[in-house]
C-alpha cells in the first residue's frame, strides 16, 4: 500500500482510501450493489434472472420488456381495428352507395313503364276515336252510293241522288250514275278524306302492335275494330258486287263496327 496527498487537506493517506480521514473529502465513489429482487414475492434475482425461480413472475427488466411489448401489440391492434373501422365504413358507403343506385334505376324503369303504358293507352285512345269518326264518314258515303245505285234501278227521285241518276228525261243506268257520283268533286273530297283517315290510322296501329302484357286483350280488340273499319272504307271507296251484295255488306259492317267498338270500350283500362 503507498501513501498519496489529499487534494483537501494534502495529508497523506492510503492510495486504497475512498474518502480522506482528516477532511473527509471523497477520493473515489463508493460502488453499492443493487440487488435485483423479484417485485411479487422479494427473492433475491441474479443479473441473468429472466424469471423469478421462486413464484414465477417475470424480472423487472424482462417484465417492463414484456409490458412494451404489450403496449406495442395493442398500439398495433388499435390501429388494425382503425382500418378495420375505416374499411367497414367504406364498405358501408359502397353498399348504400349501389343501393341508392339500384333504386334510382328501379324508380326511373318504374316510371319509363309508367309513362310507356300510359302512352299506349292514349294511343288507343286516338285510334279509336279516328275509327268512330271514319266509320260515320264511311256511313255517309255509302249510304249515298246505295242510294245513287239503288234508285238508278228502281228509277226513284230524290233530291240528294237526281244529279247523279237523271238525265233531263230518263234515268242513267247505274254505273254511269255511280260514275256521276264519284266524278263529283265533294262527294270525291269525302273519298279522300276517308282514305287520308285510313292511312292515319295505319299509322296509329303500327306503334300498338308490341304492346305490355297487361294490355294484349285490348290491343286484340283495337285490331278486331280496326278489319271492320278497313272493310267499311273500302266499301265506301270502291264499292264492288250487286246491289244486293252490297246492301247486306253495308248493313252488316254498320252493326258488326258498333259491336266491336261497345266491347273494346270495355277493355280500354285508365291511365296509371
Amino acid at each position: 500500500m503507498a501513501l498519496v496527498s489529499c487534494p483537501g487537506c494534502k495529508k497523506e493517506i492510503s492510495d486504497k482510501a475512498t474518502k480522506c480521514i482528516n477532511c473527509g473529502y471523497i477520493l473515489k465513489e463508493e460502488t453499492v450493489k443493487i440487488e435485483k429482487k423479484c417485485s411479487e414475492c422479494g427473492a433475491i434475482l441474479g443479473d441473468d434472472v429472466k424469471m423469478c425461480p421462486n413464484c414465477g413472475c417475470p424480472a423487472e427488466d424482462k417484465k417492463e420488456e414484456l409490458i412494451q411489448k404489450e403496449i406495442q401489440t395493442a398500439k398495433a391492434s388499435k390501429n388494425t381495428k382503425k382500418w378495420i373501422m375505416f374499411g367497414g365504413i367504406a364498405a358501408l358507403v359502397l353498399i348504400i352507395a349501389a343501393l341508392s343506385t339500384f333504386f334510382i334505376i328501379k324508380a326511373n324503369n318504374q316510371k319509363k313503364a309508367i309513362e310507356s303504358y300510359n302512352e299506349y293507352i292514349d294511343n288507343v285512345n286516338t285510334v279509336v276515336s279516328k275509327m268512330l269518326r271514319g266509320a260515320a264518314a264511311c256511313e255517309d258515303a255509302a249510304s249515298l252510293i246505295h242510294d245513287v245505285w239503288s234508285n238508278s234501278i228502281m228509277k226513284e227521285s230524290s233530291p240528294t241522288t237526281d244529279k247523279y241518276t237523271k238525265t233531263t228525261y230518263s234515268f242513267n243506268d247505274f254505273n254511269t250514275s255511280l260514275g256521276n257520283l264519284f266524278a263529283d268533286s265533294s262527294f270525291q273530297k269525302k273519298i279522300d278524306n276517308i282514305k287520308k283517315d285510313k292511312e292515319s290510322i295505319n299509322a296509329i296501329m303500327k306503334k300498338l302492335q308490341n304492346p305490355p302484357s297487361e294490355l294484349r286483350d285490348c290491343y286484340d280488340a283495337v285490331v278486331e275494330l280496326n278489319e271492320k273499319y278497313n272493310s267499311f272504307a273500302s266499301l265506301a271507296t270502291d264499292p264492288t258486287g250487286s246491289l244486293t251484295t252490297y246492301t247486306s255488306s253495308y248493313n252488316s259492317l254498320d252493326a258488326d263496327f258498333m259491336t266491336k267498338y261497345n266491347t273494346l270500350k270495355n277493355k280500354i283500362p285508365e291511365k296509371r
